[in-house]
């Protein structure tokens, strides 16, 4: 599946990437509570790259996550940022590593929906 770095977009399969082949080494749990993303768009650059793959160890515990690389599924789709807790505004900032892209804020009034689906595991480029 894609993942959007970026605006978030519609979480869909992704064709090309069917199959992704980690040693277990690389994996600290049971593979079953990791999923795999391509990254789609440019706002995580210059450290996560478009195409690049991204492992995402499932959690759901916004308080663990402050200033983790994480997904999230908002009410727009599914995004990979780095999560910035607000608590005394009661809001969580989505952070882009990249300026030219706009923080995405997730608070009880315009996001109802968001969803933690994980951290950030593991990082591949592929390099053709």
């Amino acid at each position: 599946m894609e993942i959007a770095a970026g605006e978030p977009v519609p979480a869909e399969k992704d064709e090309n990437l069917a199959y992704v082949e980690i040693p277990r080494i690389f994996l600290k749990d049971d593979a079953t509570k990791y999923c795999v993303f391509r990254i789609n768009g440019h706002s995580m650059e210059p450290e996560i790259n478009h195409n690049d793959i991204v492992v995402i160890r499932y959690k759901h515990e916004w308080e663990s996550m402050n200033g983790k690389i994480c997904a999230i599924r908002t009410d727009d789709g599914i995004t990979l940022k780095k999560v910035q807790m607000a608590p005394e505004k009661n809001q969580v900032m989505l952070l882009p590593f990249n300026h030219a892209y706009n923080v995405i804020l997730i608070d009880e009034e315009s996001n109802e929906q968001a969803f933690l689906v994980g951290v950030m595991a593991l990082q591949f480029r592929v390099c053709e």
